[in-house]
């Protein structure tokens, strides 16, 4: 399932529909970074490397919101495992 969001964010960026692209490789990576174990999860948040890759803006907003959004989605995974071991406790 993963992969087949990310191939339609490919497709969104080749067609030139640039925003939902976007959306999709956010959504990925934070996805990525919250719900699958880290060592599967850093390598599937590169989805964002892709973005860099094809994004012919400034490099510095690019890096700034590639770093962000991979912390988010680790800020929510620390979370997530605080709450389920305050429930178990």
């Amino acid at each position: 399932m993963f992969a087949l969001l990310e191939a339609a964010a490919f497709g969104f960026d080749l067609a030139g529909a640039r925003v939902p692209a976007i959306v999709l490789w956010c959504a990925c990576a934070i996805t990525a970074m919250e719900r699958l174990p880290l060592s599967v999860a850093l390598p599937c948040s590169a989805a964002l490397g892709a973005n860099a890759a094809m994004n012919n803006h400034n490099w510095i907003a690019t890096t700034a919101t590639t770093v962000g959004l991979a912390l988010a989605g680790y800020v929510v995974r620390l979370d997530a495992e605080a709450r389920g071991n305050a429930q178990r406790c």
